[in-house]
């Protein structure tokens, strides 16, 4: 008669047989944890990199875009001495100020007033003004030339006074839309002007001060984009000064 094992050593066998399972299933849950945690590591670093990367990216192209539509707008003021007259011939205003024959004369209360220049003379027909101020930019047109008949003629210190002048770096309407031009017509060829790496896509939104807003085309993205809104003030085509926003997009 086969010789059956006492029940004790049985029971003993089966629990160290349960042990070394309980063992193993527990190294397994742990080496499988720990891949989990190392894969979620890997994507979260890899995310958090490349937004860094991309909010970098923003700040590059937001600095580019800004930069391209930017132009110098140098002002002095004209103060005139001399009794109301109603046009006046500043005597030698071009080479006492260096202006060139890009400028627009508005008046204190933002109506433009007529110019036009022969030699270093400014001629203003002033409508009633005794206080003036002179903008120059290279985004605006050439001012016309001839002399305006029955204007008086002034001296500096005389008859009229140079006030300060202010040089601001502004954004420009037009520049804004030839931009946009740029954008539409050769992007890539923009991008390269522009330095942006070929890993890198952008546009922009322009507002304007009463809201309305010209963009570059709109894409249908999947991906994670980033943007930036500023307020920037800007010279209108009509020489206006106003106040907007530029939206920046990158993905």
């Amino acid at each position: 008669m086969r010789n059956k094992r006492p029940p004790q050593v049985r029971s003993m066998s089966s629990l160290l047989r349960q042990r070394k399972g309980s063992h193993v299933g527990v190294v397994i849950s742990f080496v499988l944890f720990i891949t989990f945690i190392v894969f979620m590591y890997t994507i979260l670093n890899y995310r958090i990199g490349f937004g860094e990367n991309k909010k970098a990216s923003l700040e590059q192209i937001k600095e580019a875009v800004k930069g391209e539509i930017s132009e110098n707008l140098t002002t002095v003021s004209i103060g005139i001495t001399e009794v109301n007259p109603s046009c006046v011939q500043l005597d030698n205003f071009f080479g006492k100020t260096q202006a060139s024959d890009k400028l627009l004369v508005k008046s204190d209360s933002g109506s433009a007033l007529v110019t036009s220049k022969s030699g270093n003379d400014l001629f203003v027909e002033t409508e009633g003004n005794t206080f003036f101020r002179v903008s120059e930019s290279g985004e605006f047109s050439v001012v016309s030339t001839g002399i305006i008949s029955s204007c008086q003629l002034l001296q500096e210190s005389l008859g009229y006074v140079l006030g300060l002048s202010k040089t601001e770096d502004l954004i420009f309407e037009s520049k804004m839309l030839n931009l946009l031009n740029n954008y539409t017509q050769n992007y890539s060829g923009l991008k390269k002007n522009l330095g942006i790496s070929d890993e890198d896509e952008f546009g922009f939104i322009f507002t304007y001060s009463n809201s309305t807003q010209v963009r570059t085309p709109e894409k249908n993205l999947t991906i994670d984009i980033y943007a930036e809104r500023v307020p920037v003030q800007y010279i209108k085509i009509s020489g206006e000064r106003e106040v907007g926003f530029i939206d920046t997009i990158v993905w």
